[in-house]
């Protein structure tokens, strides 16, 4: 416990004592990132915060537009919302200023959930497209895009689309198997969603169908 105590401390020193560098601020966000992965939230605050004024201090435009968005979207997790969303939409005008950018789609996509999650659903919608639209500019048919999808989905089934989400699900499924195979247990998600549009529209053998489906690949991690 100490250990990591002082390894922050001597992080925050280190970037007192000089210009930041882009390896302190990878480092930083990684740390981060790892954190939040794990479910510590408390951490994964503590180093973005690190990294947003490592970033602030000597980072450039997409540099800081990163920090600032994923500290943002630890907060979202963390239920402070109104922050997060502040956080998110400082970052998303600084990616404006920058154009296309790889981390534009993510911050996008954090305030299609912030939007869905505070019960805007069109403007989620909104951002959710864009995020996807801009997957596709980078990198068509890239596996990210599967999970703005995944997230667009369940927003148009709590708007009541169930025909759009069941498209927009099976979109992403496709995506996900052209990258990880038909057996990969991180399609169970996707299929457990499908699989609910249709127990939605009653269709029962389709649903049992992609549930079975679901249980196999889960049974297959044992």
């Amino acid at each position: 416990m100490w250990s990591r105590i002082v390894g922050i401390l001597l992080v925050g020193l280190f970037c007192l004592g000089k210009p930041a560098t882009g390896e302190d601020l990878r480092s930083l966000l990684d740390r981060g990132r790892g954190a939040f992965k794990s479910g510590n939230y408390e951490e994964a605050e503590r180093f973005h915060r690190l990294a947003v004024e490592t970033a602030e201090a000597g980072g450039n435009t997409a540099q800081r537009a990163e920090a600032i968005g994923d500290l943002g979207g630890v907060l979202t997790a963390k239920g402070r919302y109104d922050e997060a969303e502040n956080m998110c939409l400082k970052a998303l005008g600084l990616l404006r200023e920058v154009g296309i950018h790889r981390y534009l789609p993510v911050v996008l996509n954090n305030l299609g959930a912030l939007s869905s999650l505070t019960g805007r659903f069109p403007q989620a919608e909104s951002y959710l497209k864009e995020s996807f639209q801009v997957v596709q500019k980078l990198h068509p048919g890239d596996l990210y895009g599967a999970r703005v999808l995944n997230n667009l989905g369940v927003l148009q089934f709590k708007s009541g689309n169930k025909d759009q989400a069941e498209k927009t699900f099976k979109q992403a499924i496709a995506i996900m198997e052209n990258h990880l195979g038909s057996d990969h247990m991180d399609l169970a998600p996707l299929l457990v969603n499908l699989g609910g549009v249709y127990v939605a529209k009653r269709k029962w053998a389709t649903a049992e169908s992609l549930f079975d489906r679901t249980l196999s690949l889960l049974q297959g991690l044992g």
